[in-house]
């Protein structure tokens, strides 16, 4: 869990990785393993709807019944449509590496991208 969800960042100041590297929103099962994406749900569990918060694990494309993780963003479809800060919507491949995934989960990291993004 974040240290702090009061945190204040603010576009472009704290996104030091670029706003073009860096994802803000992302697909999410509305019902996934013993969670979701309850919007506006305020307790720290697994139905908020955020992504990257508990987990470091990549998306989930098509997750089998009984293995979606309510940690990750997910979604039914070969490939995941998320939204970088400078508000460009890209689809990411399920191949997608973890690496370049936490790369672009985090605005001020300073990891590069890798070649699969």
């Amino acid at each position: 869990m974040p240290t702090s969800w009061w945190a204040s960042p603010t576009i472009p100041h704290t996104f030091r990785d670029g706003t073009s590297n860096t994802l803000l929103f992302a697909e999410k099962h509305a019902r996934c393993g013993d969670g979701g994406a309850l919007w506006g749900h305020v307790l720290a569990d697994f139905w908020q709807p955020v992504f990257a918060a508990w987990s470091k694990e990549p998306l989930q494309a098509r997750p089998a019944p009984g293995e979606c993780d309510p940690r990750r963003a997910s979604t039914p479809f070969t490939g995941l449509q998320a939204a970088t800060a400078d508000g460009a919507v890209r689809s990411l491949a399920p191949s997608l590496s973890p690496a370049t995934w936490w790369a672009a989960c985090t605005p001020d990291g300073g990891e590069v991208l890798g070649n699969d993004w």
